[in-house]
């Protein structure tokens, strides 16, 4: 392990981790932080639980290497700080954890780097998050959500585009727009969703018995509520249903 101190640089190109404490020492604040520039890339190899690291997306992107495949398990467990907006990858048959806080003024874009295969990748975002920026979902990535703040400031809302899949159990109140064949799901019997949701063609659907949408959902272009007729009646939509389609 490597046990130096102060900040480390991406400026360009791509710095690959390969072992938990690569990065050095880790403290609170910027003084050991790892910085990625707008050019710059920090790709960590699979199948590893990461230190406490704190890392600055200046426009930057993180992502899960695909030098090793299959990558399995990532894990990430220090806060990340936007400074502009930024890039998540995951990749193919593989989870990305970020356990720890995003914070910052930017966005961020939840996408999947190319590995031979269709498959999906999946990111977990367990921390409560308050990030101000906008949150887009990509195709072929699986976004699952644990914290009723876990996709950052409601100010600027989430989009779920064509062949993605947003997942939430935490609640929250973020305006989300699913687009033409992106998939939101909801699943929490115990705490009410509050989130803005529209349909622009796209789908919201449930796995836990009685989760409500207390909000009224909104169609633009039509939309699919449930997989099935036993599915679609778990769900209840406790303010009705607006709009168009």
């Amino acid at each position: 392990p490597n046990t130096y101190s102060g900040a480390t640089r991406v400026v360009s190109g791509v710095l690959v981790v390969a072992e938990r404490d690569a990065l050095g020492a880790t403290s609170e604040g910027h003084g050991d932080a790892t910085f990625v520039e707008a050019d710059g890339a920090l790709e960590f190899l699979g199948n590893t639980n990461y230190s406490h690291e704190t890392i600055v997306l200046n426009g930057g992107r993180i992502a899960i290497s695909t030098r090793a495949l299959p990558a399995g398990r990532v894990t990430l467990r220090g806060p990340i700080e936007l400074g502009a907006t930024s890039r998540i990858d995951t990749v193919a048959k593989a989870g990305l954890y970020l356990r720890k806080n995003i914070s910052g003024d930017g966005g961020l874009t939840f996408g999947r780097q190319p590995s031979g295969t269709s498959d999906d990748g999946t990111v977990y975002l367990e921390g409560d998050n308050s990030y101000a920026g906008p949150t887009i979902v990509k195709k072929d990535v699986v976004l699952r959500v644990s914290t009723s703040t876990g996709l950052g400031s409601t100010e600027q809302g989430t989009t779920v585009e064509k062949g993605a899949r947003l997942a939430s159990s935490g609640g929250g109140a973020e305006p989300i727009l699913v687009e033409r064949g992106g998939q939101l799901s909801l699943g929490s019997s115990e705490t009410p969703f509050e989130h803005q949701v529209r349909l622009a063609a796209g789908s919201l659907r449930t796995w836990v018995q009685g989760t409500t949408l207390a909000t009224p959902l909104v169609l633009s272009q039509g939309g699919q509520v449930g997989e099935k007729r036993s599915n679609s009646e778990l769900l209840i939509l406790a303010s009705g249903v607006q709009g168009s389609g």
